[in-house]
């Protein structure tokens, strides 16, 4: 079933009309027609069967056909804190992300991030990917793409996290299964570093933070394969 991700008011009426871009995408993109059922999304995890009732040029009319579902957000809540990388690459771990169930993601400008962005930059693109990516999964929670943060500015984001893990090089860094918590923490953060890692300033200023380093293998992986590595040993951990 095709799926789409409204806003809360579209999303509690019965009988919604769809407009503007969301209208655009089902038209061109989705191609739905009338008789067709169509799943929406809140993004606050509801989502409910609807059946499309008309289509324009320029709008789409939908009925519900069925409750609505709730679906519990899961525990921890995931915080990915993801140094800056190259566009395309960037772009993956945002889809990724969604995929893989994390809440929030945080791009840090580090020290040797090879693409600059100034703090406070909110990247529109990347949310649009991230709600895309949620549509196609067929999740139920929106995962929230934070504005650009410089490397201080993250340290202070990492105060809401309960428990903080780091990638790292480091001959003492032990593998991630071994320093999670027995039980889920209530927020839970992963830091991963640009395609040049950390500097040694950087790592030290995590560790302060109490940020635990963690190896992911002999092998050095790229940014996006390490955000993925972190994230897959905490899903299957806690069985999310």
């Amino acid at each position: 079933m095709k799926r789409c991700l409204i806003s809360e008011h579209l999303f509690n009426s019965d009988d919604a009309l769809l407009d503007g871009d969301i209208a655009h995408h089902l038209c061109t993109v989705l191609r739905v027609a009338p008789g067709e059922r169509l799943s929406l999304l809140d993004g606050k995890g509801h989502r409910k069967e609807t059946v499309v009732t008309e289509v324009s040029r320029h709008a789409v009319r939908v009925q519900a056909c069925g409750a609505v579902e709730t679906v519990p957000r899961a525990r921890p809540e995931i915080t990915l804190f993801q140094s800056v990388i190259k566009n395309a690459r960037m772009d993956w771990v945002i889809e990724k992300a969604v995929e893989l169930g994390v809440t929030r993601l945080i791009p840090v400008m580090t020290r040797r991030c090879v693409v600059k962005h100034k703090e406070g930059v909110v990247n529109d693109r990347w949310q649009r990917l991230a709600d895309s990516a949620l549509e196609q999964c067929d999740g139920a929670w929106r995962m929230t793409v934070a504005p650009v943060s410089v490397f201080a500015s993250a340290l202070h984001l990492m105060r809401d996290v309960s428990s903080m893990f780091v990638a790292s090089l480091s001959p003492g860094a032990k593998p991630m299964r071994d320093v999670l918590p027995d039980e889920p923490p209530e927020r839970i953060g992963w830091h991963v570093g640009p395609e040049g890692d950390f500097t040694d300033e950087e790592m030290d200023a995590l560790c302060s933070m109490s940020a635990i380093p963690v190896t992911l293998g002999r092998n050095i992986l790229r940014s996006e394969t390490a955000a993925m590595f972190g994230l897959s040993v905490i899903k299957a951990n806690y069985k999310l």
